[in-house]
Protein backbone atom coordinates (compact mmCIF):
# COMPACT_ATOMS: atom_id res chain seq x y z
CA UNK A 1 0.00 0.00 0.00
CA UNK A 2 2.46 2.34 0.97
CA UNK A 3 4.55 1.54 -2.48
CA UNK A 4 1.20 2.31 -4.27
CA UNK A 5 0.75 5.34 -2.35
CA UNK A 6 4.14 6.43 -3.23
CA UNK A 7 3.83 6.00 -6.96
CA UNK A 8 0.78 7.57 -6.87
CA UNK A 9 2.84 10.74 -5.58
CA UNK A 10 5.78 10.66 -7.58
CA UNK A 11 3.55 10.45 -10.97
CA UNK A 12 1.30 13.80 -9.42
CA UNK A 13 4.47 15.65 -9.12
CA UNK A 14 5.86 14.52 -12.52
CA UNK A 15 2.57 15.75 -13.52
CA UNK A 16 3.14 18.84 -11.88
CA UNK A 17 6.25 19.49 -13.65
CA UNK A 18 5.40 19.00 -16.85
CA UNK A 19 2.49 21.04 -16.35
CA UNK A 20 1.55 23.30 -12.68
CA UNK A 21 -1.83 23.89 -11.80
CA UNK A 22 -3.95 24.59 -8.73
CA UNK A 23 -2.17 25.76 -5.49
CA UNK A 24 0.79 23.31 -5.41
CA UNK A 25 1.82 23.69 -9.25
CA UNK A 26 2.01 27.87 -8.29
CA UNK A 27 4.07 26.90 -5.69
CA UNK A 28 6.52 24.68 -7.25
CA UNK A 29 6.92 27.54 -9.67
CA UNK A 30 7.69 29.90 -7.43
CA UNK A 31 10.19 27.00 -6.04
CA UNK A 32 12.04 26.46 -9.28
CA UNK A 33 12.74 30.55 -9.66
CA UNK A 34 15.04 29.68 -7.16
CA UNK A 35 16.21 26.04 -7.82
CA UNK A 36 17.44 26.39 -10.72
CA UNK A 37 19.11 29.99 -10.73
CA UNK A 38 22.72 28.28 -10.66
CA UNK A 39 22.49 26.29 -13.14
CA UNK A 40 20.63 28.75 -15.65
CA UNK A 41 23.11 31.46 -14.64
CA UNK A 42 26.21 28.83 -15.56
CA UNK A 43 24.61 28.58 -18.57
CA UNK A 44 24.30 31.87 -19.48
CA UNK A 45 27.77 33.67 -18.46
CA UNK A 46 29.59 33.26 -21.31
CA UNK A 47 26.88 34.58 -23.93
CA UNK A 48 26.93 38.05 -25.78
CA UNK A 49 23.43 39.76 -25.25
CA UNK A 50 22.74 42.86 -27.66
CA UNK A 51 20.57 45.10 -26.27
CA UNK A 52 18.08 44.62 -29.40
CA UNK A 53 17.99 41.21 -29.03
CA UNK A 54 14.40 39.17 -29.40
CA UNK A 55 14.53 36.46 -26.50
CA UNK A 56 12.42 33.12 -25.81
CA UNK A 57 12.24 31.31 -22.87
CA UNK A 58 10.62 28.18 -23.60
CA UNK A 59 8.75 27.02 -20.33
CA UNK A 60 8.99 30.29 -18.31
CA UNK A 61 7.45 28.74 -14.96
CA UNK A 62 8.21 31.45 -12.26
CA UNK A 63 9.24 33.79 -14.65
CA UNK A 64 12.73 34.43 -13.07
CA UNK A 65 14.71 33.59 -16.11
CA UNK A 66 12.47 35.89 -18.29
CA UNK A 67 12.87 38.78 -15.91
CA UNK A 68 16.47 38.77 -16.01
CA UNK A 69 16.91 38.75 -19.46
CA UNK A 70 14.95 41.95 -19.48
CA UNK A 71 17.35 43.34 -17.70
CA UNK A 72 19.83 43.07 -20.79
CA UNK A 73 17.51 44.67 -23.65
CA UNK A 74 16.71 48.21 -24.51
CA UNK A 75 13.48 48.86 -25.77
CA UNK A 76 14.51 47.64 -29.35
CA UNK A 77 14.32 44.19 -27.94
CA UNK A 78 11.69 42.16 -26.38
CA UNK A 79 11.65 38.99 -23.98
CA UNK A 80 9.06 36.89 -25.05
CA UNK A 81 8.37 33.57 -22.14
CA UNK A 82 6.14 30.98 -23.12
CA UNK A 83 4.42 28.08 -20.87
CA UNK A 84 1.68 25.42 -21.42
CA UNK A 85 0.68 25.95 -17.99
CA UNK A 86 -1.95 28.34 -17.24
CA UNK A 87 -0.42 28.80 -13.67
CA UNK A 88 2.79 29.66 -14.93
CA UNK A 89 2.09 31.68 -17.07
CA UNK A 90 0.28 33.84 -14.52
CA UNK A 91 2.86 33.78 -12.21
CA UNK A 92 5.57 34.47 -14.50
CA UNK A 93 2.89 37.80 -15.76
CA UNK A 94 3.14 38.63 -12.28
CA UNK A 95 7.10 38.38 -11.89
CA UNK A 96 7.53 40.66 -15.10
CA UNK A 97 4.63 43.17 -14.25
CA UNK A 98 6.90 46.19 -15.06
CA UNK A 99 8.56 44.76 -17.89
CA UNK A 100 4.93 43.69 -19.38
CA UNK A 101 3.88 47.69 -18.71
CA UNK A 102 6.91 48.72 -20.38
CA UNK A 103 6.67 46.51 -23.42
CA UNK A 104 9.91 44.67 -22.97
CA UNK A 105 8.03 40.99 -21.91
CA UNK A 106 5.31 39.41 -22.90
CA UNK A 107 4.32 35.65 -21.75
CA UNK A 108 1.88 33.56 -23.87
CA UNK A 109 0.24 29.80 -23.24
CA UNK A 110 1.73 28.02 -25.56
CA UNK A 111 3.25 24.90 -26.26
CA UNK A 112 6.75 23.67 -27.88
CA UNK A 113 5.49 22.27 -30.64
CA UNK A 114 3.33 24.76 -32.16
CA UNK A 115 4.52 28.51 -31.51
CA UNK A 116 2.80 31.31 -32.36
CA UNK A 117 5.15 33.31 -33.90
CA UNK A 118 6.46 34.35 -37.11
CA UNK A 119 9.94 32.55 -38.72
CA UNK A 120 12.86 33.84 -38.06
CA UNK A 121 11.70 36.12 -35.34
CA UNK A 122 14.51 35.44 -32.77
CA UNK A 123 18.17 35.95 -32.05
CA UNK A 124 18.17 33.67 -28.66
CA UNK A 125 15.80 30.92 -28.06
CA UNK A 126 16.56 28.91 -24.24
CA UNK A 127 14.98 26.02 -22.84
CA UNK A 128 15.95 25.53 -19.43
CA UNK A 129 14.96 22.85 -17.35
CA UNK A 130 12.07 21.98 -19.80
CA UNK A 131 12.66 19.73 -22.83
CA UNK A 132 12.86 16.35 -20.78
CA UNK A 133 8.67 17.23 -20.63
CA UNK A 134 7.82 18.04 -24.08
CA UNK A 135 5.24 16.17 -25.76
CA UNK A 136 7.11 15.59 -28.94
CA UNK A 137 10.75 16.73 -28.43
CA UNK A 138 11.32 16.10 -32.44
CA UNK A 139 8.57 18.61 -33.28
CA UNK A 140 9.40 20.91 -30.40
CA UNK A 141 12.46 21.35 -31.73
CA UNK A 142 11.71 21.76 -35.45
CA UNK A 143 9.38 24.79 -34.23
CA UNK A 144 12.34 26.01 -32.56
CA UNK A 145 14.50 26.27 -35.79
CA UNK A 146 11.41 27.74 -37.80
CA UNK A 147 11.04 30.78 -35.58
CA UNK A 148 14.99 31.05 -34.83
CA UNK A 149 16.93 33.88 -37.25
CA UNK A 150 19.44 32.47 -39.67
CA UNK A 151 22.83 32.66 -37.54
CA UNK A 152 20.53 32.67 -33.80
CA UNK A 153 21.41 30.72 -31.13
CA UNK A 154 19.11 27.76 -29.87
CA UNK A 155 20.02 26.83 -25.78
CA UNK A 156 19.13 23.96 -23.61
CA UNK A 157 20.14 24.24 -20.26
CA UNK A 158 19.40 20.94 -18.01
CA UNK A 159 20.42 18.62 -14.93
CA UNK A 160 21.76 15.37 -16.63
CA UNK A 161 20.03 13.03 -13.99
CA UNK A 162 16.57 14.63 -15.15
CA UNK A 163 17.77 13.65 -18.62
CA UNK A 164 18.21 10.04 -17.41
CA UNK A 165 14.87 9.84 -16.22
CA UNK A 166 12.61 11.59 -18.23
CA UNK A 167 14.18 11.34 -21.73
CA UNK A 168 16.22 8.34 -22.21
CA UNK A 169 16.46 7.63 -25.58
CA UNK A 170 18.71 11.13 -25.36
CA UNK A 171 20.64 10.61 -22.50
CA UNK A 172 23.68 10.30 -24.32
CA UNK A 173 24.51 13.36 -25.66
CA UNK A 174 25.93 12.27 -28.98
CA UNK A 175 22.64 10.81 -29.61
CA UNK A 176 21.38 14.72 -28.65
CA UNK A 177 24.14 16.01 -30.87
CA UNK A 178 22.75 14.14 -33.26
CA UNK A 179 18.79 14.82 -33.19
CA UNK A 180 19.39 18.71 -32.94
CA UNK A 181 21.81 18.19 -36.25
CA UNK A 182 19.19 16.00 -37.89
CA UNK A 183 16.51 18.92 -36.91
CA UNK A 184 18.50 21.43 -38.97
CA UNK A 185 20.89 23.49 -36.56
CA UNK A 186 24.24 23.72 -38.82
CA UNK A 187 26.76 23.86 -35.46
CA UNK A 188 25.70 21.66 -32.20
CA UNK A 189 28.43 21.44 -29.19
CA UNK A 190 27.85 21.22 -25.54
CA UNK A 191 29.54 21.94 -22.24
CA UNK A 192 29.01 20.10 -18.83
CA UNK A 193 29.83 21.02 -15.28
CA UNK A 194 28.93 17.95 -12.66
CA UNK A 195 25.54 17.29 -13.30
CA UNK A 196 24.34 20.23 -15.62
CA UNK A 197 24.58 20.25 -19.77
CA UNK A 198 24.16 22.74 -21.93
CA UNK A 199 23.19 22.35 -25.51
CA UNK A 200 24.58 25.16 -27.74
CA UNK A 201 22.94 25.43 -31.59
CA UNK A 202 23.45 27.87 -33.77
CA UNK A 203 20.82 28.05 -37.10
Amino acid sequence: MTKQYDNSLLNYLIRQCKDPSGIVGSKMTAIWNNTFRNMTHWGIQKIQFSSNDYILDIGCGGGATVNEFAEFISENGKVYGIDISTVAVRNSQKKNRIHIQRNKVEILQSSVEKLPFSADMFDKIFAVQTHIYWRNIEQGLSEILRILKPNGDFYIICEKDKIAYHLQNYENSFKMVELLKQTGFSAVDYNENRNWIEYICVK
